[in-house]
């Protein structure tokens, strides 16, 4: 079987360490089990988290359960708002200009 390298961008995506949600996770963790890279890009605050992740920087790496996750600083925000559209602008400008495809290895990328 080939062996492919996924990316799996999205800026809510938990784990069972930092919290919900857990779906893109899930898949990830089983995509890996079959022999596949996945990435998961994330960002470091969720209101669904309920441990954030810490990170040094504008982006750091972590691998839990066998999955890789990027996560992108995203200042975190409480209810409905402007802080929290901040935070959803930020993880979008930070996922384009990071360079991910350098940072990640896009060879049999998906």
């Amino acid at each position: 079987m080939k062996q492919y390298n996924l990316w799996i961008l999205n800026h809510y995506s938990g784990n069972l360490k930092q919290g919900m949600e857990y779906r893109h996770f899930f898949l990830a963790r089983h995509l890996v089990n079959l022999g596949h890279r996945v990435s998961i890009v994330a960002s470091t605050y969720s209101h669904l988290f309920s441990s954030p992740p810490e990170t040094k920087g504008l982006i750091d790496y972590e691998i839990i359960d066998g999955v890789e996750f990027v996560w992108l600083k995203s200042p975190k925000y409480k209810l409905n708002g402007a802080k929290r559209l901040l935070n959803m602008l930020s993880y979008s400008a930070l996922a384009q200009i990071t360079n991910l495809e350098k940072r990640l290895d896009i060879d049999n990328l998906i």
